[in-house]
C-alpha cells in the first residue's frame, strides 16, 4: 500500500487543491468487485492527517444508500439529492471542525470531540456568522436558528451517534445554514462512490436508476455545493471524484458524445485487477491467524494448513478446464472472474459448500469432521487423497456450481420482454432485455439468445454472434467501428443494432470497454475479457457447459421442436443420453453454420470452432459411456456403472435416430 499512499500524499490531494487544475474532472475507474471503494476508504482513513492540513473535507456518497431511501420517498430526483447531500456535507465539516482521530483503523476513522478553548466566545462567533447567512437565505431568525448551533454542539459534545441522529432529523434548509457556517477556508470534495451498480435493464431501458446515475454524473459540480449557497454567491472551494466501474465510464463518454457533449472528465486514474490467486492465499493466511483450532499450532501445522487449504481450492478451481480444450494455467482461472474478488469469493464458497454435501451424501466424508466445527480437520480430509478421488469423479459437476446455485438448471442472465408502446395498451410492442431474477450463475450463455424474434439463417449466423465478437476483441483492442467493419469482412455479418449488444456483452463481462483520449477527443475501445476469452477457448468445449445452455440458446425451432428434457434430479441416466442428443444437435448446427459462407463470406480457419468442440464433446462422451476409463480408473469399473453406460449408449443412439427421423420428413436431410 506504500505507492497508493505516496500517491494519494503526493499526487492526489496536491491536484485537489490545485486552483488552475479543471475541477471536477477526476475518476477512479477500475472492474468490479475489484476493490475501488475499499481502497477509496482506506486512503481515505490512511491519510487523514494529510486531507486536515491541506484543509480538505472528503464527503463520500454512496449511491446505493441514496438510492434505498430514495426508493421509499416520493420527491424528485433533486430533491433527494440536496437531502442526501446536505446530510453526508454537514457531517463531514461538523466532524472536521469539532472532532480529532483517533485510534482509526485502515478502514473506518474513529472521532474523539474537541472541545474549543473558549466554547462560549466560540458559539457566538459561530452564531452571529450563522444568523448573518440566515438573513441572506430568506429565513427569519429567531427560535429555530438560536437554538440550531447550541443543539449541534450539545449532541456532538455527546457522541459521534447523537451528532448523527441531529442531523438527520434537520430538514435540509438548516442543513445547509450549518454547512455555510462550518466550510469555512476548507476544500470540500465529494466522492461519488457506487456509481456502477447497474442491472442489464438499466443500460438497455434508460431506467431511472440509469437516469439518476446520468444525472449525478453530468452535474457534480453543481452537486458538490447547495444550490441555495451557490445563488447568493457564498461557496467554498470544492472539487469532487467520481468512482465507476471502466465499462460504466466507456459507455457514459460514447453516450455524451453521441450528443455531441463533453462527460468533463480529464484523468482517470484506472485501478488495476488484484490477482485472484494471490487474494485468495492472503485471506487464507489471514483465516490460519484467526481460527482458535490453527493458530494455537506451530508455523509448521499452520503452514500445513494453508498449503492444504489452498490445494483444495487450486484443484477445483482447474478442474473446469480438465480435459476441455487446451490447458488452462492455475493463475488464469483465477482471472477467469476479471479481478472480481467479491465473485471469486462467493463461487470458491459454493464449491466447499457443495463438496461437502456431496462428500457427506457419498460417505466419503466422516460427519464429524463436519460436524465438529473444526476447520482444520475438514480441510486436512478434503485435501486428503479421498477428497482428490471424490474432485476427479465429480469434476464435471463444478461447472454446474459455476453456472447456477438456486432452481434445477441454468437460467440465461436476461430476458426479453414485451410490451405496449402505450400506458393504455394500444399502439406497437416493443421489446426490452430485462436482467432475469432467476440467474444465479456467475457467467452467462456464450451462445446468441438474446434475439428469440430474429429469423434464423445461414446468412445471419446468429448462434454465433456474441462468440465472434469475442473472437475478433481478443485479437486486440478495437473500436465499435472497425469491429462492425471486422464482423462484416470476417464474417459476413451485419448485426442488427451491434450497440445493444456490445453493451450487453459488457454487462456480462464478456467484453471490456478501455479509454484513449488525445487532446480532447477521445476513444473507446474493446477487448475480451478472461472471462470472454477462457468461455470460447475452453469452456465451449466443455460438455457440463454445453448441456446446460443448450436448453436456453438462440437455435432454429425445426431443430428441436421435438425434444423433450428433465432435470438431472428426476433421472441422471435418462439426463446423460439426453445430454448426447442435445450435444449431437447442437453439433449439427454448428458444423453447419461454419460451412456454409454469410453474405458470400467463408469464416476464416483461425476463428473456426466446430472441429476442436467436436473433439472435445467426443472425449467426454467416452469417458461417459467406457466405465474405468481415464480419468475416472477404477471408481467407474463397476458392475452397475457399465451397465449405467450400456443403457445411456443405446438410449442416446435411439433419441438420435428419432431427431434426424424427424429432420428428414421436414426436409432438412435427405431421406
Amino acid at each position: 500500500m506504500a505507492s497508493a499512499n505516496h500517491w494519494f500524499v503526493q499526487h492526489l490531494i496536491p491536484r485537489l487543491r490545485a486552483g488552475g487544475n479543471p475541477r471536477h474532472s477526476l475518476a477512479v475507474i477500475g472492474a468490479p468487485g475489484s476493490g475501488k471503494s475499499t481502497l477509496t476508504k482506506y486512503l481515505i482513513s490512511e491519510n487523514s492527517d494529510a486531507l486536515r492540513k491541506s484543509k480538505i473535507v472528503v464527503s463520500r456518497f454512496e449511491f446505493l444508500k441514496f438510492w434505498k431511501e430514495w426508493r421509499s420517498d416520493t420527491s424528485s430526483l433533486d430533491t433527494a439529492l440536496a437531502n442526501y447531500l446536505s446530510f453526508i456535507h454537514a457531517r463531514d465539516l461538523i466532524l472536521d471542525h469539532f472532532f480529532d482521530f483517533k485510534d482509526g483503523d485502515k478502514f473506518e476513522l474513529k472521532f474523539q470531540f474537541r472541545r474549543p478553548k473558549d466554547c462560549e466566545a466560540h458559539l457566538a462567533m459561530l452564531q452571529r456568522e450563522l444568523d448573518s447567512l440566515a438573513s441572506l437565505l430568506g429565513h427569519k431568525t429567531g427560535p429555530v436558528t438560536d437554538f440550531l448551533l447550541t443543539e449541534t454542539f450539545a449532541a456532538a459534545s455527546n457522541s459521534n451517534k447523537s451528532l448523527m441522529e441531529w442531523l438527520r432529523n434537520l430538514p435540509t434548509s438548516m442543513r445547509i445554514l450549518l454547512i455555510g457556517v462550518f466550510w469555512e477556508t476548507n476544500c470540500l470534495v465529494t466522492v461519488f462512490d457506487g456509481l456502477d451498480s447497474l442491472r442489464i435493464e438499466d443500460a438497455f431501458q434508460k431506467t431511472k436508476e440509469w437516469d439518476a446515475i446520468v444525472h449525478i454524473i453530468s452535474n457534480r459540480q453543481s452537486l458538490s455545493a447547495p444550490t441555495d449557497l451557490r445563488r447568493i454567491g457564498k461557496t467554498e472551494e470544492s472539487n469532487s471524484i467520481v468512482v465507476m466501474r471502466s465499462n460504466t465510464a466507456a459507455f457514459l463518454e460514447y453516450e455524451f458524445a453521441k450528443r455531441s457533449e463533453q462527460l468533463g472528465i480529464q484523468q482517470y486514474y484506472e485501478l488495476g485487477n488484484l490477482h485472484g490467486l494471490a487474494a485468495i492465499l492472503s485471506v487464507v493466511e489471514r483465516a490460519a491467524e484467526l481460527l482458535p483450532e490453527v493458530r494455537v499450532q506451530s508455523a509448521e501445522v499452520k503452514a500445513k494448513f494453508v498449503y492444504d487449504f489452498m490445494r483444495v481450492i487450486q484443484r477445483t478451481m482447474i478442474a473446469i478446464w480438465r480435459g476441455h480444450g487446451p490447458y488452462a494455467k492455475g493463475r488464469t482461472v483465477y482471472e477467469f472472474f476479471d479481478g472480481n474478488l467479491r465473485e471469486l469469493f462467493g463461487f470458491i464458497e459454493r464449491v466447499f459448500v457443495w463438496t461437502v454435501r456431496q462428500m457427506l451424501s457419498s460417505d466419503m466424508l466422516e460427519s464429524d469432521d463436519y460436524w465438529s466445527s473444526n476447520a482444520h480437520a475438514l480441510i486436512k480430509r478434503l485435501a486428503s487423497d479421498r477428497g482428490t478421488a471424490f474432485l476427479t469423479r465429480k469434476s464435471y459437476r463444478i461447472v454446474e456450481v459455476l453456472l447456477f446455485d438456486d432452481g434445477l438448471w441454468f437460467e440465461n442472465s436476461a430476458g426479453i420482454v414485451t410490451t405496449k408502446g402505450h400506458l393504455l395498451g394500444s399502439g406497437p410492442a416493443e421489446r426490452h432485455v430485462v436482467a432475469n431474477s432467476t440467474f444465479s450463475g456467475h457467467v452467462d450463455n456464450v451462445f446468441n439468445y438474446i434475439d428469440r424474434e430474429r429469423k434464423a439463417s445461414v446468412d445471419g449466423h446468429a448462434l454465433l454472434e456474441k462468440i465472434r465478437i469475442i473472437q475478433i476483441c481478443s485479437d486486440k483492442s478495437i473500436s465499435e467501428e472497425d469491429l462492425e467493419r471486422r464482423l462484416q469482412e470476417d464474417f459476413g455479418y451485419q448485426p442488427s443494432d451491434l450497440p445493444s449488444l456490445l453493451r450487453f456483452l459488457l454487462k456480462t463481462n464478456f467484453i471490456e470497454a478501455h479509454i484513449s483520449r488525445a487532446d480532447m477527443t477521445f476513444s473507446v475501445y474493446l477487448s475480451a475479457t478472461t472471462r470472454g476469452r477462457l468461455c470460447v477457448s475452453s469452456l465451449l468445449k466443455n460438455l457440463s457447459y454445453l448441456e446446460h445452455v443448450f436448453h436456453k440458446t438462440l437455435l432454429p425451432e425445426v431443430l428441436i421442436e421435438k425434444i423433450e428434457d428433465d432435470p438431472r434430479d428426476s433421472n441422471s441416466l435418462l439426463w446423460a443420453a439426453r445430454s448426447i442428443r442435445n450435444a449431437f444437435i447442437l453439433l449439427c448446427y454448428f458444423n453447419h453454420i461454419e460451412k456454409n459462407p454469410a453474405s458470400g463470406v467463408v469464416v476464416p480457419q483461425r476463428y473456426r470452432l466446430y472441429e476442436s468442440v467436436q473433439s472435445s464433446i467426443v472425449k467426454s462422451l467416452e469417458r461417459m459411456t467406457r466405465p474405468g476409463a481415464s480419468p475416472q480408473g477404477a471408481l467407474e469399473s463397476s458392475k452397475q456403472a457399465q451397465n449405467d453406460a450400456s443403457w445411456i449408449c443405446s438410449t442416446a443412439v435411439e433419441e438420435i435416430r428419432n431427431i434426424t427421423g424427424h429432420w428428414k420428413k421436414r426436409g432438412l436431410l435427405p431421406a
